[in-house]
């Protein structure tokens, strides 16, 4: 449940800069958070 709420926490500071990202003509996305300390 914790992730959830981090993840939903980078996704509004992501909505929050993206107006200025794309206005100098980038864009930026969530892949994946994954949880410290562990590998893939």
């Amino acid at each position: 449940m914790e992730n959830k709420n981090i993840t939903e926490r980078v996704h509004q500071a992501l909505e929050e800069i993206r107006p200025y990202l794309q206005n100098d003509g980038g864009d930026i996305s969530l892949v994946a958070i994954e949880e410290e300390g562990k590998n893939s």
